[in-house]
């Protein structure tokens, strides 16, 4: 996460490519965790972007600049509304009506502070004073305008690509009354694809309720505390058991990244010691995260013509002593221990 303002406070859309100065970003963390591909994402409403380290060790440089639709998500009715008013479908618009997508989000003038759409002026019919004569039944009517093709921003384009299930929506949200609602909005969309963002004992209160066909969680990977009790539980387990796909993140919150920096494989250990086979585990660090950034063809898998961003380990991946030897980007070494 990007750091910035809180989502609620910050819901115009941001292209991160075209904000962010790639070289405000410190990689010594993501290093020695043998991260070597990230997706930045921006706290409110983004266009997210992947990037890696640069040459050296105080550059960045973009894989894919202009990567995922992402929105922080609450149970605020304006962030709310973003996410309900851009999964509606509009495909045309009428003759009076100027094609145009709001600065917060709004497809064709639905959503945040975009004009109503589909408004038309008023006419002198019937007998009006001074306006023009009424049809006879010797005059032809004139011919509709036929419809017009909205013409879309890239902006707009990207919700689109997300109704028609093109591309996945990431949705990053703060507790599971946030999850239950969106789901209910997803609804009106059902091609939409979501790759949720969430904290184990919410996924753990609502997974029940999950569209299992059209989601993928992405989890820190650690045991967790089922809500209002002292009981711990492995969620990822439990995601698997529900047959929902799942990727393990370590960077959601910088202080997550300092406290595995020790023995970055520390939790892989435990989890597959509890209910996640070690190839689950595996796989859920590794291949799900690539194919999910559209990079499986790249990373993910160590495998003849893939790029060699390669983690060499003093000991086995689920070993809880285990720690990171070094970690190669390209071929190159990036971290030594």
């Amino acid at each position: 996460m990007v750091p910035g303002r809180s989502p609620a406070a910050n819901l115009s859309f941001t292209v991160l490519a075209e904000r962010l100065s790639l070289d405000s970003i410190d990689w010594a963390q993501p290093s020695r965790l043998g991260i070597t591909t990230t997706q930045l994402i921006a706290p409110g409403y983004c266009q997210t972007a992947i990037a890696q380290p640069g040459k050296d060790r105080f550059t960045t440089e973009y894989v894919i600049p202009k990567g995922q639709l992402a929105v922080s998500v609450t149970n605020n009715a304006q962030s709310l509304d973003l996410l309900r008013n851009n999964l509606r479908e509009r495909t045309t618009a009428t003759p009076t009506e100027t094609p145009s997508g709001s600065s917060r989000g709004g497809f064709g003038g639905f959503g945040g502070r975009g004009g109503r759409g589909g408004e038309r002026p008023s006419g002198g019919s019937g007998g009006g004073s001074g306006g023009p004569p009424a049809a006879t039944s010797s005059t032809p009517a004139p011919s509709a305008t036929p419809a017009a093709p909205i013409e879309l921003t890239p902006e707009q384009k990207l919700w689109k690509e997300v109704r028609d299930g093109e591309r996945a929506l990431w949705v990053n949200v703060n507790n599971a009354a946030t999850i239950l609602h969106v789901i209910k909005i997803l609804a009106e969309a059902p091609k939409a694809k979501v790759v949720w963002i969430a904290n184990g004992p919410d996924i753990y209160l609502t997974l029940s309720k999950m569209l299992k066909d059209r989601s993928t969680i992405v989890l820190a990977p650690q045991i967790d505390i089922v809500p209002n009790s002292r009981n711990r539980v492995n969620v990822p387990a439990m995601v698997i058991r529900e047959k929902v796909p799942f990727a393990f993140s370590f960077g959601m919150r910088s202080t997550e990244m300092s406290r595995a920096q020790a023995s970055p494989t520390f939790a892989l250990g435990i989890l597959s010691k509890t209910g996640l086979t070690e190839d689950q585990a595996l796989r859920a660090a590794t291949r799900v995260p690539a194919e999910l950034l559209g990079l499986g063809s790249q990373v993910g898998t160590i495998e003849a013509g893939k790029r060699a961003n390669l983690i060499l380990l003093d000991g086995s991946p689920f070993e809880t002593a285990t720690e990171i030897d070094s970690v190669y980007l390209d071929g190159r070494v990036i971290y030594e221990n």
